[in-house]
């Protein structure tokens, strides 16, 4: 797995304490090098948005790349909504800060990218070569507890944020169910006793009872999980005639 360059070292050392939980499990992670530390990396992903660097009324597919001293093309993504903000004003970028799960970056990546996290700033810099990337992939498509059952999460489409519960996790993927309940920016907390299914109004989008995915494509989707919450029989109900029927899972 990868491990920070020398100019990443715990910021302990370097008088600047971290911005938001990504960061001190970062800095946590650079202290200890251990699997422990590096599973509170991951956790730490799976409930804080990233931003990356997109032209105005683009999407991800145009995200900001930077090429490495190798000539290998790398995702730059940052940690906080600041330090995006602070780059594209300090280089004079064509471009906007755009919140995402840093799950969607991974999966979605060219296969020959890398990924570097925070480049314009050493100290908060970590940069995963494709190589390391593509272990990572796997690494997140084993039977890990990152999203647990009853997580309330937003999902990114293609023009908002859409609210969603995890009904299950399973050895093959994840069941959720797709709320109507939609956002045109990251929500800052998601209200489940507003949480609605069969509506279609304004500012609103079509709510799924279940939906299957594999865990690639449920991680591709950009899940950010906001809080735990209960699952209901009544809910599972999508759920339990796709077992009955033998279902499968959407792949992308």
């Amino acid at each position: 797995m990868a491990t920070p360059s020398d100019s990443a070292t715990d910021s302990r050392f370097r008088g600047e304490a971290p911005e938001n939980a990504i960061e001190t499990a970062h800095a946590l992670y650079r202290s200890e090098l251990s699997n422990t530390s590096f599973s509170e990396v991951l956790l730490s992903w799976t409930s804080h948005f990233v931003f990356a660097l997109v032209p105005e009324d683009v999407g991800m597919e145009e995200a900001l790349t930077t090429e490495g001293p190798d000539g290998h093309t790398f995702i730059a993504v940052f940690t906080s909504l600041s330090r995006a903000a602070a780059t594209v004003a300090s280089a004079g970028l064509p471009h906007r800060p755009l919140a995402v799960s840093i799950f969607e970056v991974i999966f979605l990546a060219e296969p020959n990218f890398g990924l570097v996290i925070n480049p314009t700033i050493p100290v908060w810099e970590w940069t995963f070569l494709s190589g390391e990337l593509e272990r990572l992939r796997t690494l997140l498509l084993t039977p890990l507890p990152l999203f647990e059952r009853g997580s309330i999460c937003a999902i990114r489409g293609a023009e908002y944020y859409q609210a969603a519960k995890i009904l299950m996790v399973d050895d093959h993927g994840v069941h959720i169910r797709l709320y109507s309940n939609c956002w045109p920016s990251p929500p800052e907390r998601i209200d489940v006793s507003t949480l609605i299914l069969d509506s279609e109004g304004p500012g609103q989008a079509l709510g799924i009872g279940h939906l299957p995915f594999t865990t690639k494509a449920f991680l591709a989707q950009g899940p950010v999980a906001f809080q735990q919450s209960t699952v209901t029989e009544e809910e599972l109900d999508g759920y339990q005639i796709w077992q009955q029927d033998q279902g499968g899972y959407f792949a992308s």
